[in-house]
């Protein structure tokens, strides 16, 4: 029973329609068994995999993420992925992870040092919300970066009303920079000067992922061009990005069967740039990050990273980090100097190891190393053998 007296109603509409299985939703539809039922939710799929087709009878879906974004009703999503948790052996209980075991799992003070210093690099400032795994994750997220020096508040279920609102009018006003919360801005939440979401809570649920990236896709002019998502929860890799556009069902939570039944081939997998952590899907007529123009190698398009884990690492290889490059080139400019060849040298030869130009040709030279004179060496006597079989 409700617990009151209930008005006379033809038609009820339930608004966050994915709990309309829950038990006083349950109770609210029992009690007017004549009434036609509209639903209205942004992600008609439930957490433990189960769907909605006991209660509606269609589904329609009116625009999709993709296309709000080209008709200029939401902004576009950028996607940083700079650490990815290791959640091997946290359990999965209806459908998502155990509570107690992800968040001592995410609560470690490297990973929550990790989001402050990455926010820092990548948000410049945005008014941020942060999506903790518990209370105490949430709390300690805060303080770490208010021990940076950085404005910031915590939210979270158990706090009173009053509480709440004020962190919210501080966030509004631009008071804090950045809001943890734990559970109450997944859903029913507006503020759409907010572009900028921290993912620090790994989710199984697909419609939790959406609703939390989707506090920050609202327009907000005349400044806001664009969310920033950093993701520290694996979150991409488990569920691709946010404007994909999935088939939608009534009688199963979401069909996004290529995804689960059988691996995408890896060019289509995300990937994330070594250079600058931007996660995309390299295209083939535009292989390029598409934030820093950074081409992979061959050999580095396979340290793609899926449901939290590196797969497709061919043994035994070893992926150039951008740094490592760097460092080859500034030797490569030292020997070249040294020898008073021309600067090209060093970038023609860098183009022989690695399969493309420098893409940053302005550093300081370092002294040759040992590893990169015998590189030189060996290059020599390749070139030399060339021209005795010409």
């Amino acid at each position: 029973k409700l617990g009151f007296t209930k008005p006379k109603a033809d038609l009820i509409i339930i608004d966050e329609a994915h709990r309309s299985t829950s038990k006083s939703f349950q109770a609210l539809i029992k009690e007017y068994p004549e009434a036609y039922i509209i639903g209205l939710t942004a992600t008609p799929c439930r957490s433990d995999g189960k769907g909605l087709g006991n209660i509606y009878e269609d589904l329609i879906e009116v625009e999709s993420i993709k296309k709000l974004t080209e008709l200029g009703y939401l902004v576009p999503s950028r996607i940083v992925a700079p650490t990815i948790p290791d959640l091997e052996g946290i359990k999965v209980i209806a459908g998502d992870y155990e509570k107690k075991s992800l968040s001592a799992k995410m609560n470690d003070p490297k990973l929550i040092g990790d989001i402050v210093m990455h926010w820092e690099k990548f948000a410049q400032g945005r008014p941020t919300i942060v999506f903790a795994c518990s209370i105490a994750h949430s709390k300690h997220i805060r303080n770490i970066f208010l021990n940076s020096n950085i404005p910031a508040g915590h939210i979270d279920g158990e706090m009173n009303e009053l509480d709440r609102e004020e962190q919210l009018d501080l966030l509004h006003r631009g008071k804090i920079k950045v809001l943890s919360n734990c559970q109450v801005l997944t859903e029913g939440w507006d503020e759409p000067k907010v572009s900028c979401v921290i993912l620090a809570r790994p989710t199984k649920s697909y419609g939790l992922y959406l609703q939390m990236v989707g506090r920050s896709l609202r327009i907000f002019p005349p400044d806001k061009k664009d969310t920033l998502i950093i993701d520290h929860s694996g979150c991409v890799y488990e569920h691709s990005f946010p404007d994909d556009e999935p088939n939608w069902s009534l009688s199963k939570s979401i069909t996004k069967e290529p995804k689960k039944r059988e691996k995408k081939p890896i060019e289509k997998q995300p990937l994330t740039c070594l250079n600058c952590f931007c996660v995309y899907s390299p295209q083939r007529d535009f292989p390029e990050c598409p934030e820093c123009n950074f081409l992979p190698t061959k050999q580095e398009k396979i340290l793609l990273i899926k449901q939290g884990r590196l797969v497709e690492l061919a043994p035994n290889v070893h992926c150039v980090t951008p740094n490592e490059k760097k460092n080859f080139f500034a030797q490569l400019l030292y020997y070249s100097r040294q020898k008073k060849f021309k600067d090209g040298w060093a970038s023609y030869v860098f183009r022989t190891k690695y399969g493309h130009w420098p893409y940053n040709k302005k550093v300081e030279p370092m002294y040759t190393s040992k590893e990169v004179r015998n590189f030189i060496r060996y290059y020599f006597i390749k070139q030399a053998k060339s021209k005795a079989q010409t």
